[in-house]
């Protein structure tokens, strides 16, 4: 008899399939690559990759922070950060 610590396990990972396109935010506001993010702990950050794994996460975004961290976030966790500096 094989004990519960003997026993095959088998684990499927799925990777998600990464976008190229702008992504359309739960706002109405389209998010690409470059553009900045803001989350309410972690403060504005730029979007690095955009991806979606087709199940209940839907479409997620990698983001890069000034502090040199990285997040995952899904779409309804940020808004799109819109500088209030106008350009010389």
């Amino acid at each position: 008899m094989v004990s519960d610590d003997e026993m095959p396990v088998d684990i499927m990972i799925e990777l998600p399939d990464i976008l190229e396109n702008p992504v359309l935010m739960p706002s109405g506001e389209y998010l690409a690559i470059g553009d900045k993010v803001e989350h309410s702990e972690f403060g504005v950050g730029r979007v690095i990759r955009i991806a979606t794994y087709h199940d209940d996460l839907g479409v997620v975004i990698r983001v890069d922070y000034p502090d040199k961290t990285y997040k995952t976030l899904g779409l309804q966790f940020v808004r799109k950060f819109v500088s209030s500096e106008k350009s010389p």
